[in-house]
Order: C-alpha cells, then sequence, then structure tokens
C-alpha cells in the first residue's frame, strides 16, 4: 500500500509540498507560495452546457466493453456471524423500543411514569 503524501498539492506547478509551503490563502486554494509570486492562476473551471442524449440514440453494440477481460471481480467482504452478546443486546433493544412505543401510543407521558411501568414491568 502506498503511503499518503504529507502537506498539500500545488494546482500549478502540481507538486506535493509541505504546508509550510502554502499561505493561509494557498492552502484553500491549492496554490504555493512560489506559484503565487509568480502571478500564476488556478486553471478555470469552465461550465459547459448539459448534453441529454435518448436511449433511442444509442447502441450497445458499437461500444467495446470496458475493463480487462482477464480482471478479478472485487472480493466480497465476509459477514461476521453476530456474537452472543449482540444477539443479546439487538433483543433488549427491540424489547424496549415496543414497551416505549405502547406506552406513548396515546400522547405524551412522564418520565417518572415511564419508569414505574418500566420498574412494575420487571418485578412482574
Amino acid at each position: 500500500m502506498r503511503k499518503k503524501p504529507r502537506g498539500h498539492y500545488c494546482r500549478i506547478c502540481g507538486q506535493h509540498k509541505a504546508n509550510e509551503k502554502f499561505s493561509g490563502r494557498g492552502h484553500a486554494t491549492h496554490i504555493c507560495k512560489a506559484c503565487a509570486k509568480r502571478g500564476n492562476k488556478p486553471p478555470e473551471i469552465k461550465d459547459e452546457p448539459l448534453v441529454f442524449i435518448d436511449d433511442d440514440d444509442i447502441d450497445i453494440s458499437d461500444y467495446a466493453l470496458i475493463g480487462d477481460e482477464n480482471e478479478e471481480p472485487p472480493k466480497a467482504k465476509k459477514k461476521r456471524k453476530p456474537s452472543k452478546e449482540r444477539l443479546l443486546r439487538a433483543a433488549q433493544k427491540e424489547t424496549a423500543k415496543a414497551f416505549l412505543s405502547k406506552i406513548l401510543a396515546n400522547g405524551e407521558v412522564a418520565a417518572s411514569e415511564v419508569r414505574e411501568a418500566a420498574a412494575t414491568k420487571q418485578a412482574s
């Protein structure tokens, strides 16, 4: 795995440089101090009109498949079997949701009443 380059990337000279090589505004605009002194500006992004194509105009047989035929598909991640603790917590959470939705079905209830109802349910 390749190391992540440190510092910032200058859009003008195309180099990764240390953070100290960028001014306060240079960090946001990705222009190093040297390029800023030379008066270079970042390339402007041109707004081009969007062109919409009808699906009827496209013939798939004219295009080659993209990708290498020998390329292996990405491996699927293994699903972990949930532990007993996770299953227990999930069951407790569902029970608590059902309990609260039953109590709160008729509207707002004071927290003290909810605690009392929970205590009586635990006792039984």
